[in-house]
């Protein structure tokens, strides 16, 4: 996990969509959203229900993009003896993905011509009002299975590693911290019926907005929580190596074999050049960072050098 993967461009991708949302939804409360539709004149009736429409594509597409790099990240996580796992992840996106282009094309293809949806006229042909309710319900209640799926599922394979039940339990409250974004998920879903709302569509999906923006929030925060332990890790050995940097210049064999055996020490149970990197703070599931290794390097140097001069 040293260079950048599809899940890092998703989630990239991902908060692009998620600004563009921001700004969509910014414009559509100045120009009278989120408001009941009595306090509206008829041409801010169809600017803010336009504005709304525009709006809910990228409220279906952001979250997607985020659970699918949460998706992929996973698939770079897990072990090469997780095949059926990895399988399980595949199909998920795969549907997933499928389904969100699917609910983006008929939100704008429910009504016939598509300016019908927020200027109706007399001639307009369109679907019966739970239908395209019921595809958006389907739809949440799928993405939060996958919150809920992703969340759990690398807690699956922690109880098999060689750590401490400390380290576990870390790595178990790190990995499934999408939960969160999971019951927002779910709570967004409950609100989605009344996209078929036809009297007081300004105010029926305010609750909507302020949920899938919920969600979008935490499936960010969560998506790139796990990335950052290589920052934590390497927070963690600065502070543990940064006090034998400020100690003085040893004058002798003995002060320098003392200095390398300082360095070692800030490691549990470590041994000048060999186990320095023993007590590690959350489990390395990728290769040894270059800190560590720059580390054992001085190490060794020191103690050869003492060595030498004994």
């Amino acid at each position: 996990m040293k260079s950048l993967g599809v899940d890092d461009y998703l989630m990239v991708a991902c908060m692009l969509v998620f600004i563009g949302a921001i700004v969509v939804t910014t414009i559509y409360a100045v120009k009278g959203g989120c408001r009941h539709i009595f306090y509206l004149t008829p041409s801010q009736i169809i600017e803010t229900v336009k504005l709304n429409f525009v709006a809910q594509a990228f409220g279906i597409t952001s979250p997607t993009l985020g659970k699918l790099s949460v998706g992929f990240l996973m698939q770079r996580i897990l072990g090469p003896h997780t095949v059926y796992r990895k399988w399980f992840i595949h199909i998920v996106m795969a549907v997933y993905g499928l389904w969100t282009a699917l609910t983006v094309i008929f939100t704008y293809t429910q009504c016939t011509p598509t300016s019908a949806l927020w200027n109706p006229t007399p001639d307009m042909k369109c679907w019966g009002n739970r239908v395209f309710p019921d595809i958006a319900v389907s739809h949440g209640a799928f993405g939060t299975f996958i919150d809920f799926s992703f969340a759990l599922l690398p807690i699956t394979l922690v109880k098999q590693l060689a750590v401490t039940p400390k380290q576990k339990l870390a790595l178990s409250i790190l990995l499934s911290m999408g939960i969160l974004a999971g019951i927002a998920a779910a709570i967004k879903t409950n609100q989605l019926k009344e996209f078929g709302n036809q009297t007081d569509p300004t105010w029926a999906t305010f609750d909507i907005f302020v949920w899938t923006t919920v969600e979008i929030h935490l499936v960010i925060i969560c998506g790139c929580l796990p990335t950052l332990r290589p920052i934590y890790e390497r927070i963690i050995n600065k502070r543990a190596i940064s006090p034998s940097k400020s100690s003085s210049k040893p004058t002798h064999g003995s002060s320098t074999q003392a200095s390398a055996t300082n360095k070692g020490s800030f490691w549990k149970n470590s041994k000048a050049s060999t186990t320095i990197t023993s007590d590690s703070r959350w489990i390395n599931l990728t290769d040894r960072s270059e800190d560590k290794i720059n580390v054992e390097r001085s190490v060794e140097i020191d103690s050869q050098s003492a060595r030498s001069e004994s």
